[in-house]
């Protein structure tokens, strides 16, 4: 039934039941809820279950969800009373699996956020050990953020150079890691830094201990037992027991040593070095004794004073003078042999006088240095500075004066750059020599890098090393200079001579022409103009790669280094002989070998020696006669212009493939006339007969029968025919009806009026040797004979077969899904494996496990994952302890549990302390019934955060690892 309503809203007072389709132009309003076409689009189409694009999610009726793909942005919290598994789980809440009233297992392939905010405990039951970067239970790439307290049961790893520890809000105080060396504390608050060590006890001291391979060698600290003194304790007793140093509440300290200062003591405002207190040390009040401070009497007098001089003293401060003059010349000393003064200061220019009428000064040279300024009445006395060593034991070789060459470096530290050292190699009086060594600073060292005298007496040495000695002005006009005439050879030239690979010549080349008498010209023999080839009146020399070139008028003789040749140009002959009777050489077109004077003779001067001419494609050619005083072979063809007449009563004789005493002999039989035989034209052997042929009369026609290549014929076969044979060795002549008796006696063959057929009875079976894909079978195809292979016959039997299985081309079995049942399985389907050998399983190995009745792959790391989780118990006083983790919160005294009453073998207890355990709030691991630990009844713990591991490894026994 069908009903149409007016334009505009109609309203139902009861309820519509519409048949049909419902369609509205603009909206469905129900209710409150206005549902729009796009809002309807939403729902059209979807399947409970299964996630789509663009379509409202609803659950399947076993309440699960499936996401074929995509992703869901601010979806919420999510609840599911069992697991999510997704590839990418990306949004704000993850409920059910992660922070759900009851915490379910999951397992993600990434969970993919910007933040993530979990409302519960995140938490993870890995206890894999940190071990390394990137190596733990749990793993983060960046930085963590920690808003409340952070407990650590074991170590705290900070693993790089610098590392810092801050504290305070605004990270003022930082503990800082000095890489190999220790730890800083550094602060930046103008209040300065300041390291406190409290103790809140009533009667409790601050100390810090110093040890040395794990002993206290020393201690210092606060000893709070009675005057909060603060104490350094000679080893880790107690503060007080044995101080070396106390200073009180008041201030006072005491030594109970001896006080050693190595520079002074300082009271007040007056700082005691030890050369003041040693003028106080012994001295007698009203007695003047040297070098000691003087103390007046009861009376005010001193005895013993020595002679006070007189002249402008002043007491209170420096003394100044105006000029000081002894009383005649030479009558007066600056000083003395024990009583020296510090130092003398001269202002700019400020000149020291030294002989009766001041003929040498010293003058100095404002910043710039000191001059030696001499008067003399001739040239023979010059400015002399001489630097003489004082010696009761002179030797030869004793360096008797240097001069240092020092200045600063970069860091400001002092050193030495250079040095001239005078050596007195021969101490002979009368006799003396000596020698100058020259040394400058080499990588940080001072290196002699070049003598006078020392190493050669009269000889400038260079050190042996990579010392040049440049001459840079040399080039051919100046520079180097031999007896006074300038060497004009370059440097390259020079190497030559002398064997030098360097670009320049250095003093160690020139100290090998020390026994070299070679006037400058001879030298300049050297002045070559390239490398490597030959001049006039100059040396012969090799170029960069070792070549020589000889030149000639019209052809040139090169030493070709890389080849090891003598290379001769064409034309270019070796002539040898007084006369130049033999000459070798090229024209460019071909080669000669000449002589002009008597025999060319070619290995005759040893016995023995083998001579080849020619390649085994030449052609040698003889150009006149050619005698042979041995034996001529012939190892190739012999080809003759001409037919000569072998005449030989005896035959033609053959030597064979060996040469040995065996030969061929050809010979003709006699005849009664001429006879001509006639050789086919044709490469092949000639057959031989075993004896003489007879009369026979063979036609060539019938000779070319036996010829593979003749013409095949077409005349029928009858009775009677007969064909040739090989009778074990004999040839025979037999008709052609022995050959069907012959066939039609072989298995499976029989022979009817010259009919060959095949008889299958008479064929023996295959047997148990199997049937290959590649054997053959003979079939009627629709009355036509024609052959199978065994893998044809294969594929047809397959095609046929239907059901649970099927079977592909070759033979490939595919069992249809869930085909398999229990039974078909037989109960060697595991035990019948190869055993996989011990420690051989990976992570990446997988279990089939039924997941509800459901078969599922599992991985080895998931398994292993899930076995070695572990039950965690807060466990309280009089509770019993669970397999698995147990911990304790805070104690509130002696608290004990007893461990469980029916384990197995195998089951580990692991209990962990509170953080307030201690020697009176302890914690007692009792044992239940007739169980013993280690032997014992019970163990306590006494300690903070103390951890125990119990293992129950036979019965009534467990063991603490």
């Amino acid at each position: 039934m069908a009903y149409k309503f007016q334009l505009g809203a109609a309203t139902m007072s009861g309820s519509l039941k519409q048949e049909g389709a419902l369609e509205c132009e603009t909206s469905l309003t129900i209710g409150s809820a206005a549902l729009t076409e796009a809002e309807l689009e939403l729902l059209d189409g979807i399947t409970a279950g299964t996630a789509a694009a663009s379509k409202v999610m609803t659950w399947a009726a076993d309440s699960s969800w499936t996401a074929a793909g995509g992703t869901c942005a601010n979806l919420g919290t999510v609840s599911a009373a069992t697991s999510i598994t997704a590839t990418d789980l990306v949004g704000t809440n993850i409920d059910g699996i992660i922070g759900a009233d009851t915490a379910r297992a999951g397992s993600f392939t990434a969970v993919v956020g910007t933040t993530g905010t979990y409302s519960g405990v995140l938490k993870t039951d890995d206890t894999t050990e940190a071990s390394a970067i990137g190596t733990a239970a749990f793993i983060c790439d960046g930085g963590a953020s920690v808003a409340k307290d952070l407990y650590v049961g074991d170590d705290l790893l900070l693993l790089s150079d610098s590392a810092e520890l801050k504290f305070g809000a605004d990270s003022d105080i930082a503990i800082e890691h000095v890489a190999d060396t220790g730890l800083a504390m550094v602060g930046s608050h103008a209040n300065g830094t300041n390291f406190r060590i409290n103790n809140n006890a009533a009667d409790g001291d601050a100390r810090v201990e110093f040890q040395l391979s794990n002993t206290t060698v020393w201690s210092m600290g606060v000893e709070d037992g009675d005057s909060d003194k603060f104490v350094i304790e000679d080893g880790a007793g107690a503060l007080g027991a044995d101080p070396a140093f106390e200073i009180a509440s008041d201030k006072s300290a005491k030594f109970y040593g001896t006080l050693e200062a190595t520079t002074s003591i300082t009271i007040g405002s007056a700082a005691m070095s030890e050369a003041d207190l040693e003028q106080l040390d012994g001295i007698t009040a009203g007695t003047a004794a040297a070098s000691k401070a003087v103390v007046l009497d009861g009376s005010k007098n001193i005895a013993t004073i020595g002679t006070i001089g007189c002249g402008a003293i002043t007491s209170t401060g420096e003394s100044s003078f105006g000029s000081a003059v002894p009383a005649s010349a030479d009558g007066g000393a600056l000083g003395s042999a024990s009583k020296e003064w510090s130092d003398l200061y001269l202002a700019d220019s400020g000149v020291v006088y030294l002989g009766n009428d001041q003929d040498v000064k010293l003058i100095h040279n404002a910043d710039s240095g000191v001059i030696l300024h001499t008067v003399n009445a001739g040239g023979t006395n010059p400015a002399k500075l001489a630097l003489r060593l004082s010696s009761s034991s002179p030797a030869d070789n004793d360096i008797i004066g240097a001069i240092g060459f020092d200045g600063y470096c970069d860091n400001g530290s002092i050193g030495s750059f250079a040095s001239i050292e005078g050596v007195a190699t021969d101490v002979t009086n009368d006799n003396k020599d000596g020698a100058l060594v020259f040394g400058v600073t080499i990588a940080n060292n001072i290196v002699e890098i070049m003598d006078i005298g020392k190493t050669t007496a009269s000889t400038i040495t260079v050190a042996d090393g990579a010392y040049d000695f440049n001459i840079a002005s040399h080039d051919g006009t100046n520079g180097l200079a031999l007896a006074g005439t300038i060497v004009t050879a370059a440097a390259a030239d020079m190497n030559i001579l002398l064997g030098c690979a360097g670009n320049g010549l250095v003093v160690g080349d020139l100290t090998k022409l020390a026994g070299v008498d070679a006037s400058a010209a001879e030298l300049n023999y050297n002045n070559i103009t390239t490398l490597g080839t030959s001049e006039a009146s100059k040396v012969l020399t090799a170029d960069a790669s070792g070549d020589i070139t000889i030149a000639g008028a019209a052809a040139n003789m090169v030493w070709d280094k890389s080849e090891d040749a003598l290379e001769f140009a064409d034309n270019a002959s070796i002539e040898i002989g007084t006369g130049l009777d033999m000459k070798m050489y090229h024209d460019g077109t071909n080669s000669y070998i000449t002589n002009a004077q008597g025999a060319l003779k070619i290995a005759t001067e040893t016995s023995g020696i083998a001579v080849t001419i020619g390649h085994s494609t030449s052609e040698v050619t003889i150009a006149d006669n050619l005698t042979v005083s041995g034996n001529l072979t012939v190892t190739g063809t012999t080809v003759t212009d001409t037919v000569e007449v072998i005449s030989t009563s005896s035959g033609v004789l053959f030597e064979g493939g060996t040469d040995d005493g065996h030969e061929g002999t050809l010979i003709s039989a006699v005849a009664g006339a001429d006879v001509t035989y006639t050789l086919p034209n044709l490469t092949g052997h000639v057959p031989l007969l075993a004896g003489a042929l007879g009369n026979a009369n063979v036609t060539s026609a019938e000779f070319l029968l036996l010829d593979g290549g003749s013409s095949v014929g077409t005349t029928a076969l009858a009775a009677g025919d007969g064909f040739l044979h090989n009778d074990n060795g004999t040839m025979k002549h037999t008709t052609i009806e022995k050959i069907g008796d012959f066939l039609g006696g072989g298995a499976g063959l029989a022979v009817s009026s010259g009919v060959l057929s095949v008889d299958i009875d008479g064929l023996s079976a295959l047997g148990g040797t199997g049937v290959a894909q590649g054997d053959h079978f003979m079939f009627s195809d629709g009355g036509t004979e024609k052959k199978i292979t065994a893998s044809n016959l294969e594929d047809w039997i397959f095609g046929n077969i239907s059901g649970d299985a099927a079977v592909a081309a070759g033979g490939a079995l595919t069992i249809a899904n869930d085909a398999v049942e229990s039974g078909m399985l037989n109960d060697n389907c595991i035990s019948g494996l190869t055993e996989l050998a011990a420690g051989g399983v990976a992570t990446a190995d997988e279990l089939m496990i039924s997941d509800a009745g459901t078969l599922k792959r599992i991985g080895v790391d998931s398994f292993k994952a899930y076995v070695n989780s572990q039950d965690v118990q807060l466990v309280d006083d009089t509770g019993t302890f669970a397999v698995g983790m147990n911990y304790w919160a805070d104690l509130g005294g002696a608290e004990a549990a007893t461990l469980p009453a029916s384990p197995t073998v195998g089951d580990i207890v692991y209990v962990k302390a509170a953080s307030n355990c201690s020697t009176t709030n302890t914690i007692t691991i009792n044992k239940a019934g007739s169980q013993t630990i280690d032997g014992s009844a019970s163990i306590v713990l006494e300690s903070p955060y103390a951890a125990v591991s119990l293992c129950y490894v036979v019965a009534d026994t467990w063991r603490i690892f």
